[in-house]
């Protein structure tokens, strides 16, 4: 007999994901956070911008060299905390992708920001992990009816 499905090692793995997109999507919307990775002239950041996760990457160039290193921030933006603050919406557009452009000292620099609804990650997220969850007990079925047939 196989274990039912909510004793699977693929179910309590995959737990730990689905409360992170939970937290993102519902945790306070005012709240930013950011990890920023450089090394030489590649630096990506990864950022949490209340509702959406933003990934924006950008290449130096022209020669600058940026020591490796990680750079962490988390900060509040605005007022106090609420759950739905105006202007903020619970579901905001799925998918977005920006190219930001500044003048610097070196020239003009161009820097690809690809954002992501938490609601959208989730949407994605619950489907993958379910089917996963069924192939797997689906195999282990299988696997129990061949060394059954096997005995007998």
């Amino acid at each position: 007999m196989i274990r039912p499905w909510y004793r699977s090692l693929v179910f309590w793995l995959g737990l730990p994901g689905l409360m992170f997109l939970l937290w993102g999507w519902l945790e306070n919307p005012r709240l930013y956070g950011s990890a920023r990775f450089t090394l030489g002239e590649y630096c990506l950041t990864l950022a949490d911008e209340g509702r959406l996760a933003r990934i924006e990457w950008e290449i130096y160039g022209s020669g600058r060299l940026m020591a490796p290193g990680v750079n962490l921030h988390r900060y509040l933006v605005g007022g106090a905390w609420t759950l739905a603050q105006p202007g903020q919406k619970l579901f905001p557009p799925a998918l977005r992708y920006e190219v930001h452009e500044y003048d610097y000292h070196l020239g003009r620099r161009r820097i690809p920001q690809l954002s992501l609804a938490y609601w959208f990650l989730l949407s994605l997220y619950l489907p993958a992990w379910a089917m996963l969850l069924v192939l797997w007990q689906r195999r282990k079925a299988r696997l129990l009816k061949t060394s059954v047939a096997s005995f007998a």
